[in-house]
């Protein structure tokens, strides 16, 4: 499996607010061998809503965040969506992507969901062909990119992602994710959740790039 990749990587072509990890990216299918990203490979998956809202609201007109430049593009239109991933951090950190896709099938069982994919491609890329459910928001998409960050570095397989949660010392503590992966509390909101028309938005599809689960946790447990 192949993907092409026409961009520099995002720590050259946007004003990434991370390094290091697991960089993240959409991309296209030319065929059943062969994917196109559709914007750089970015260690910051906020990028990843600015693309998905102007998807989810057609917008037409492009608007540019931090260097990233998204407009409506019809790109969503299989029966799944195209994640790519690939690392970029230091190869001493242990991590495995094939666990990652096993404990989000368990979490899409919970969910109730058809069980996305994922298939190792050429130049160290990993190809998730994920639930459309993923994508309904820039809620989901910011929720499943950070559980695929967390999960691929359990490796210990017998362990369950609460027992994992519990005593992981992952290689990122910018924020206490444990909050945002608390499944008894993320999954009933992701649920129920609406899309955001709210005064944070209006007119100014700019403010997008920080409404991930974090800003959707802080909303319904704060109140």
């Amino acid at each position: 499996m192949k993907i092409i990749n026409n961009f520099r990587s995002g720590i050259n072509e946007y004003s990434e607010g991370r390094q290091r990890g697991v960089e993240f990216a959409f991309a296209t299918k030319n065929n059943d061998t062969e994917y196109t990203l559709i914007h750089a490979m970015t260690t910051c998956k906020d990028f990843l809503n600015d693309t998905l809202h102007a998807e989810i609201k057609k917008i037409e007109k492009p608007f540019t965040i931090y260097k990233l430049k998204s407009w409506y593009r019809k790109l969503f239109t299989d029966d799944v969506f195209y994640l790519v991933t690939k690392m970029r951090t230091d190869p001493k950190v242990k991590y495995c992507f094939s666990n990652a896709i096993r404990e989000l099938n368990k979490v899409e069982e919970i969910i109730g969901i058809s069980a996305s994919e994922m298939v190792e491609c050429e130049d160290n890329f990993y190809l998730f062909k994920m639930n459309k459910y993923w994508i309904k928001t820039t809620y989901h998409i910011s929720f499943v990119t950070l559980l695929i960050r967390c999960l691929i570095y359990k490796t210990d397989i017998e362990s369950s992602f609460k027992e994992y949660l519990e005593d992981v010392d992952l290689p990122f503590g910018d924020y206490d994710y444990k909050d945002y992966l608390n499944l008894d509390k993320v999954l009933p909101i992701l649920k129920d959740c609406t899309y955001y028309e709210d005064i944070l938005l209006k007119d100014n599809p700019k403010k997008i790039h920080d409404i991930g689960i974090v800003h959707l946790y802080k909303q319904h447990y704060s109140e």
